[in-house]
């Protein structure tokens, strides 16, 4: 009768396919690096289930190999994406302070103040460390469906955000520090692409190397033409907001270097804001305000201060190039007015 015997070099082997699986990686990962590869994959993503998020930390890494470091970034919506253009803001606080700053804009569509500070806020500062964060202070962002929760909820607990707040596992490591890993989460996301994958690659692709949205509307904007979506004339009648009031006070109370930045809007969109809760509206103006004096964080503040002409609007809440140069012109005095003031220390930046 023949015994299944176990020979001695059983160790050997098994540290020897150690050894080769690890060699496999690297070389994989070496591949992945290169230049013309990086042409022809798609953008590798870290699996935030956020995808537009995603393709923003993408943007980001490659602008920082190109550029270096990044100053200043701007948080916030799509309305931040299309009325803030980096190379009109830094050149122009260059011209008033004398210092460089190396802006980027992370623009995410509904993006809600939970997510920021759960997850862009402590990416931006312990990944990237960026002196200076400006977040748009939209009371529109507060009111939001719930069904939004849910993919909130995904978004904070995905690995990779939970190792940038500092709770360590090893799938958020490996997405961290290789990029083959990346490679391999983008082909999962393009086995089942659909329209909503589709509509945010298509976004994302348009956007400038620093994150700003150049897009033109096909035709001039006319606000008599534009029918009000009725999700806007309720949006404030749906109290989502108290946790989102809490997680901006949080996010402040955490950190220091944070400027809160208000978008315009065209007037024609005031319509919403006059709907039977407008008393809603109201309270949460007061809150921002009474929750941004209690942490002094300093705040620009555009309603009833700046006008722009219909040529200068995408659509109801978006600028199109022409008002986002005029927006970024000012947004670069009004920060640099801050700095000059010492209202602002932008952390290190000289």
């Amino acid at each position: 009768m023949r015994i299944l015997q176990v020979h001695k070099p059983i160790g050997t082997t098994l540290i020897l396919a150690l050894i080769s699986n690890v060699i496999f990686l690297f070389v994989l990962e070496a591949f992945s690096r290169t230049d013309r590869v990086r042409e022809l994959l798609p953008e590798p993503i870290v699996g935030t289930s956020r995808l537009e998020l995603d393709l923003s930390i993408n943007r980001l890494d490659q602008y920082i190999e190109k550029t270096g470091s990044v100053d200043c970034v701007f948080v916030g919506s799509s309305m931040v994406r299309s009325g803030i253009n980096p190379g009109i803001f830094s050149p122009a606080f260059k011209n008033r302070t004398g210092i460089d700053i190396n802006a980027f804009v992370m623009g995410i569509g509904d993006l809600t103040p939970p997510e920021t500070e759960k997850a862009i806020v402590p990416l931006l500062r312990n990944r990237y460390q960026v002196p200076l964060i400006v977040l748009e202070n939209a009371p529109g962002l507060l009111f939001r469906w719930s069904g939004f929760n849910s993919k909130m909820e995904f978004l904070i607990q995905s690995p990779f955000i939970r190792l940038q707040r500092g709770e360590f596992n090893m799938t958020g490591w490996f997405i961290d520090h290789f990029l083959c890993f990346r490679y391999f989460l983008r082909f999962r996301i393009w086995l089942m692409e659909n329209d909503p994958i589709r509509r945010a690659l298509t976004i994302q692709r348009q956007l400038k190397a620093n994150g700003y949205d150049p897009r033109q509307g096909k035709t001039p904007f006319d606000p008599k033409k534009i029918k009000i979506k009725k999700q806007l004339k309720i949006n404030f009648s749906r109290p989502f907001w108290e946790g989102h009031l809490d997680a901006l006070d949080r996010t402040l109370t955490a950190q220091e270097c944070i400027v809160l930045l208000e978008l315009p809007t065209h007037p024609a969109s005031s319509i919403y804001k006059s709907d039977d809760r407008i008393s809603d509206y109201l309270s949460v103006i007061n809150r921002i305000a009474s929750i941004r004096r209690s942490h002094k964080t300093p705040c620009i503040t555009s309603r009833d201060i700046l006008s722009f002409p219909d040529s200068s609007w995408l659509n109801l809440t978006h600028l199109n190039p022409e008002g986002a140069h005029q927006f970024s012109l000012w947004v670069a005095h009004q920060l640099a007015e801050l700095y000059l003031s010492g209202r602002i220390r932008l952390c290190g930046l000289q």
